[in-house]
């Protein structure tokens, strides 16, 4: 898929397996769970609820904000091969002072938790 858009008021959005160009998620209320997915480019918004993205391949461009609830995605790779953002400052004590600026992580929450692991 070229572009997969997924805009919801209430509900949860499962996903087994999806590689999508871009993808663009917004949801208001609801959970969103995603298993495998291939995105060089991720904005999610999600309000009340968590996002969990149980693997994640080919990230470059990602960008996972959530109001209340958890945000857990596991990453291709070491944490060296990212730079990460968080709630708009950029955190190397992720990576011990290694980053890869090409591949950007940007996670903010105002009341809810980030999980990151890697497969590397």
């Amino acid at each position: 898929v070229e572009n997969a858009d997924f805009d919801l008021a209430a509900g949860d959005v499962k996903l087994g397996t999806l590689s999508s160009q871009k993808l663009d998620l917004t949801l208001a209320l609801g959970d969103c769970r995603i298993d495998h997915l291939s995105a060089p480019e991720l904005d999610a918004e999600i309000i009340a609820g968590n996002c969990t993205i149980g693997m994640l391949y080919d990230a470059q461009d990602i960008s996972i904000t959530t109001t209340t609830g958890k945000t857990s995605l596991t990453l291709e790779g070491s944490a060296s091969d990212y730079f990460f953002v968080t709630n708009g400052h950029e955190d190397t004590f992720l990576n011990d002072g290694k980053a890869n600026a090409a591949r950007k992580i940007a996670l903010n929450s105002t009341t809810g938790s980030f999980s990151v692991s890697y497969t590397g």
